[in-house]
């Protein structure tokens, strides 16, 4: 059994897709094996377009968002808002 401090990302798990393969971005989902609350992921795939995105595309209700940016500089965290805005190659963490 885990702790319900373990980040869920590092936790054993499964992954599930919440929009197209074929889409320009990604929202991913991580369930723990352990009692961490799931996390989402969302990637630009494209590498050279800032992309808007709808919140409403990932069909949950979320807390905040945590960017990691490219400049090494870590992770910023912001409030959930209903639009989000991608840089090129962005990835972003949302808490439930």
């Amino acid at each position: 059994m885990t702790s319900s401090k373990q980040p869920v990302l590092c936790e054993e798990g499964s992954w599930k897709a919440l929009t197209e393969y074929d889409a320009k971005f990604m929202f991913l989902e991580k369930q723990s094996d352990g009692e961490s609350k799931p996390v989402l992921v969302c990637v630009n795939k494209n590498m050279e377009e800032e992309l808007e995105v709808a919140m409403r595309k990932c069909r949950r209700k979320l807390k905040s968002i945590k960017r990691c940016t490219a400049d090494g500089r870590g992770f910023k965290e912001t409030a959930a808002s209903h639009h989000i805005v991608l840089k090129p190659a962005d990835i972003l963490v949302f808490l439930q």
